[in-house]
C-alpha cells in the first residue's frame, strides 16, 4: 500500500499555502481543522504515479477539481470561524 496518495491532499494544502489570509487567521489546530473538514467533502481520488492524473485529467475536469476545493475550503474556513474550539476559549 506504500505509494498510494489522495490527490485531494496534496491539492488542498496547496490551495491554502496560496491563500495567506487564511494562513495568518487561523491557527495551526485550526487550519488542520478546515483541511480535516475539507477533504471529508471531497470525494477520494487515490493515485500511485501523479503523471497519472496529469496524462488522464482533462481540462473541463481540472476545472471542476479546482472549483470543489474552492468551495470545500470555503465551506471549511467558514464552519471554523463560526465554530470556535471550546477548549481554547477556556482561560487556563
Amino acid at each position: 500500500m506504500e505509494g498510494i496518495h489522495n490527490y485531494y491532499e496534496q491539492q488542498v494544502a496547496a490551495y491554502l499555502a496560496n491563500m495567506p489570509h487564511i494562513m495568518t487567521e487561523f491557527d495551526d489546530n485550526e487550519i488542520s481543522d478546515i483541511v480535516c473538514i475539507a477533504l471529508n467533502r471531497l470525494p477520494a481520488k487515490y493515485y500511485r504515479h501523479s503523471i497519472d492524473l496529469s496524462f488522464y485529467t482533462t481540462s473541463d475536469e481540472q476545472s471542476k477539481i479546482d472549483r470543489q476545493i474552492s468551495e470545500a475550503v470555503g465551506y471549511a474556513t467558514h464552519k471554523v470561524r463560526t465554530n470556535p474550539r471550546i477548549a481554547d476559549n477556556v482561560d487556563h
